[in-house]
């Protein structure tokens, strides 16, 4: 089984830790949500276990495989990642940054450009394909790049890594959830899916694990439900919660009541 883990993972940088001592796998076929607070290392640990930045100390393995020691052109075939901010103020057409993934993907013309097309409609965003990414909003780009992301899998999941910082940042309420839907798909056919997102009732929904972070530090790993607990939440978010059962599938449903105010200094 190709299973990605992270072995005693650290990254400093200029003396301070920003994610340290992480152990953690990923087995194929699982969806990981990361989660914290704003600044605890989230979308660092999806660099570092993409390969994009090296540890400071630890390793992170891809079926038992260091991935500093893939050769790059074989990593660039089996890894996609989607930013968080994928803003592109270069001249490409909508259909031509969906072709890169296909082309990623090692097709090459009419095979490209079908496959290009073929997840533009996956995507929902066939009606754009004929418009400049600089004319797009926000929310239309990162479903453009979403499509990119698509045609570079060309529908063979099994043995993909697939890395999704805040992909649903920029849409609305049903873009979000089918955004994250076809995660759980592409997951549930094999593919291995680390997602960072904010939303712990989104995380709750798709993910299979859940990893939640503070200050660098791993603070909870585990089945929503057996991450989502009110006093987990309070250390890790300085918020008062209660958590219920979803009223259609029986999950967690996180409810935030109030802030906890910071204790003044003595």
């Amino acid at each position: 089984m190709n299973t990605l883990a992270a072995e005693n993972l650290s990254l400093s940088r200029d003396g301070r830790t920003v994610v340290g001592g992480l152990n953690f796998s990923v087995p194929p076929g699982s969806l990981l949500v990361v989660a914290g607070p704003n600044g605890a290392g989230k979308s660092t640990l999806l660099r570092v276990l993409s390969g994009e930045l090296p540890p400071s100390q630890g390793r992170v393995l891809f079926g038992g495989r260091d991935i500093a020691s893939i050769p790059h052109r074989e990593l660039a075939r089996r890894r996609v990642f989607l930013a968080q901010q994928s803003e592109c103020r270069l001249p490409f057409l909508a259909c031509e940054m969906a072709l890169l993934g296909a082309e990623a993907a090692g097709h090459r013309g009419r095979a490209a450009r079908e496959r290009a097309a073929a997840a533009l409609e996956m995507a929902g965003v066939s009606h754009l394909g004929s418009r400049m990414m600089s004319k797009l909003s926000g929310g239309e780009q990162q479903r453009v790049h979403w499509a990119r992301v698509l045609a570079q899998l060309d529908e063979q999941t099994e043995d993909r890594l697939v890395f999704l910082d805040e992909p649903v940042s920029s849409l609305d309420l049903a873009h979000q959830h089918e955004l994250l839907a076809r995660a759980r798909r592409l997951a549930k056919a094999g593919a291995t899916v680390v997602a960072v997102l904010h939303d712990l009732n989104l995380a709750a929904r798709y993910a299979d694990e859940l990893l939640l972070l503070n200050d660098g530090g791993m603070q909870s790993h585990g089945a929503p439900a057996q991450v989502l607990e009110p006093e987990t939440i309070s250390r890790v978010f300085q918020v008062s919660a209660q958590v219920i059962a979803h009223p259609t599938d029986g999950g967690p449903l996180v409810v935030v009541k109030d802030r906890i105010p910071n204790e003044p200094a003595e």
